[in-house]
This record gives structure tokens, C-alpha cells and sequence, in this order.
């Protein structure tokens, strides 16, 4: 009896001291995870300015702050988003066309993105919200989509008959809400959804992200504001391959919760920045090797995360400082991102003391030299 006592008092210890150790053990961390704080100080350069495009300026074509570009270069095309409309260019910068603003037939109130179809030599619109709309290359209006049920900041072109859509999730519905549609263009209604709205910490509070999509020769990736992950789109699914962790900078629920009401959700990101936290991620992006993570901080700041070792993590200031280029409000994000390439877009105002008495100087960029005038439309910088 004696012994069978010392048996179970031993293995009572044994399992004690199993339970003990496991929690002292570090929880492991996900293979997935990146935490965004840069491991390395030798800085990163991987690019630099080949290409400045000046975009002419008409009476039909005076640009203010640029959103969005699409470079066609095989098509001989420049799309620029622009005070919510687009304005098409030729491969060199010459004004073809732009969207007109109305209610009238084809015409649109507010874009929000874009994203081309390069076989068809077509783009789709979204506009304000619930409305996908199709143009020719030259700007010609061929059909329109209604988004009701489905309101959308963002399209991705994705084949002839489909594009993938982000959604609007501002308003609280009694459904669940996912945060990307498959919408079909013949059925005209989205035909699978993916992303539930539990991978973000406060799905109502949205930004707007002029590149939710981001397409890198066969592979196709998605970032949202709200969402501290970047995903790729594998197996005709989204798969989230990085969460990343900000620490003490991400807003606690307990924060984020107090904005829900609509009336308060404008003072989110100031409070947030008054507390220290950082409200948004800005982009999300594949590139020349490397996953890369803007915030929505002061800085815009930019980590580079080495895709084969994720613990190898820089941060050298906003993107532009990867380019060699210097460090102006208007380059902190990218216009456009591609496999080979981004764009960066500014205003020539920009290189303009207030003291100036001359309208035109020359400027260098890299190592490329441009002559600008005050008076121009905002150009374009080619980095690759």
C-alpha cells in the first residue's frame, strides 16, 4: 500500500514539474511574425532614380497632390490619379484625357483607386465607394457596376472576367463582414469572400490605402491599414504570410473602442499620435527581395525585412531613403510599385524658397539633373 502511495506521489510531482517547466518556458514565437525594430545598421540602398517624367500641364490638366500611377509602358500609357479623378497621359508625359465629374452618363464623383486590365487595354475605377466602373485606355466609358451591398476603397484587376475588391468596413452590419471580395463582371456580384474582419484589431476604424493590391510578377499580395499583416494570394485563396508586431506603439482595444461611435472615429489617429500609439500601417509590399512595412507614424517610417531571414530587419527613415533620395513629405510612400520598380511623385513647389525670385532652377535628383519651373505639373521619379 506504502509503495502505491510513493508511486502516485511521484507521479504527481513528475507531472507538476512538467507543468512548471512548460510555463517557464518562452512562449514560441509564430513563424510568420516580424517584429518591426531594425537588427541592422549598416543601411540599405536598393535603388536609385532612373527615369524623371514631367507631365504636361494644360488647361484640362493642372495636377495637384498625386494619389496613384500606373506606368504602361508597352501601351504607351500614364494613368495619374489626381483630386479624385484620373488624367491619361502618353508614355512621355503628354496630356491625352481625363475623367469628368458629374452625374451625367459615364461620368464619375469621386475615385478612389484604379487598377489596369494591360491584355484589354482597360481600367476599372472604383467610385466613391459603390460604384466599379470600366474605361478604355483613352478614357472612354464602357460599363459601370453597382456596389451597394459591398462598398469598396480598392480594385484589383484579376483576369478578363474578375477583379478582387477591398471593402469599406466602417459600418457595423449584423453579418459577418470580410475585408476582400471576388467579384465576378459577368454574374456582376462578388462570388467568394476572404479576410474576416477578426484579423484586425479595430476593423472600423479604415484608412484609405491607395495600394491595397500589389502585384510582383506572378504573385499577387494585400495590405489593409487595419491590419498588421501583409498577405499573399495563393491556391485561389489569401494566405497571411507576416503578422508584424509594433509592440507598445500598436493601439491597445481598450484605446481603439472609445473611437466606434462615427462622430468620434476623425479624432482616432490624432489621439493615437498624442498617446504615442501608431494607428495605421501605410503599405505593405513585396520588393527586390525584401517584405517592406510603412507606418502611419510622423515619419512614415520604412523597415526592410530580408525575405529569407526575417530577423533581419532595417530601418533606415521613410522609403525614399532606400532610393537615395532626399527626405520630402511628398516621397515618404510610393505613387507605385511594381516588380522592377516604384514611383514617387512632387511638386516642383516644392524645391521653392519662399524668398525665390526665380520661377525655373535645376535640380538634382540622385544622380540626375532636371531643370523645373514653379508653374509645371507635378513629375514623376522612375527608382529602381
Amino acid at each position: 500500500m506504502k509503495r502505491n502511495r510513493r508511486i502516485a506521489l511521484f507521479s504527481l510531482l513528475a507531472l507538476f514539474a512538467v507543468v512548471l517547466l512548460n510555463g517557464c518556458q518562452k512562449k514560441k514565437e509564430p513563424s510568420n511574425l516580424v517584429v518591426l525594430e531594425a537588427t541592422q545598421s549598416e543601411p540599405l540602398k536598393i535603388g536609385e532614380p532612373t527615369q524623371i517624367i514631367k507631365l504636361e500641364a494644360t488647361k484640362e490638366s493642372q495636377l495637384r497632390y498625386i494619389s496613384k500611377t500606373a506606368i504602361d509602358k508597352q501601351n504607351n500609357r500614364i494613368f495619374v490619379l489626381s483630386s479624385s479623378t484620373m488624367y491619361i497621359f502618353d508614355g512621355k508625359g503628354k496630356f491625352i484625357n481625363k475623367l469628368r465629374k458629374g452625374k451625367g452618363p459615364g461620368e464619375i464623383l469621386s475615385i478612389f483607386s484604379f487598377s489596369l486590365n494591360r491584355a484589354k487595354q482597360l481600367f476599372y475605377a472604383v467610385d466613391n465607394l459603390y460604384r466599379l466602373c470600366v474605361f478604355d485606355y483613352d478614357g472612354k466609358f464602357i460599363q459601370d457596376y453597382q456596389l451597394k451591398d459591398f462598398r469598396s476603397m480598392n480594385v484589383q484587376s484579376i483576369g478578363d472576367a474578375q477583379v478582387l475588391l477591398h471593402h469599406f468596413t466602417a459600418e457595423a452590419t449584423a453579418d459577418e463582414q470580410h475585408i476582400v471580395g471576388l467579384y465576378d463582371l459577368k454574374d456582376g456580384k462578388n462570388i467568394r469572400k476572404f479576410i474576416p474582419e477578426d484579423e484586425s484589431p479595430y476593423p472600423r476604424q479604415v484608412m484609405f490605402m491607395n495600394y491595397s493590391f500589389q502585384v510582383n510578377g506572378s504573385r499577387l499580395f494585400f495590405a489593409s491599414a487595419n491590419i498588421w499583416g501583409l498577405f499573399e494570394w495563393r491556391n485561389n485563396q489569401f494566405e497571411r504570410i507576416l503578422s508584424f508586431d509594433i509592440g507598445k506603439r500598436l493601439a491597445p482595444t481598450s484605446f481603439s473602442d472609445k473611437y466606434l461611435p462615427i462622430e468620434k472615429r476623425v479624432y482616432f489617429r490624432d489621439d493615437a499620435f498624442k498617446r504615442g500609439y501608431v494607428p495605421w500601417l501605410l503599405e505593405s509590399f513585396y520588393f527586390k527581395g525584401y517584405y517592406w512595412a510603412i507606418l502611419y507614424d510622423e515619419n512614415k517610417s520604412c523597415y526592410a525585412i530580408d525575405e529569407n531571414n526575417y530577423r533581419k530587419v532595417y530601418m533606415d527613415g521613410p522609403v525614399s531613403a532606400y532610393f537615395g533620395l532626399q527626405d520630402l513629405k511628398r516621397w515618404r510612400y510610393p505613387k507605385e510599385i511594381t516588380k522592377d520598380y516604384l514611383v514617387f511623385a512632387c511638386n516642383p513647389a516644392d524645391f521653392f524658397d519662399a524668398d525665390d525670385t526665380e520661377t525655373t532652377k535645376t535640380i538634382t535628383i540622385g544622380k540626375k539633373q532636371v531643370q523645373i519651373d514653379m508653374n509645371e505639373n507635378p513629375f514623376l521619379i522612375v527608382a529602381e
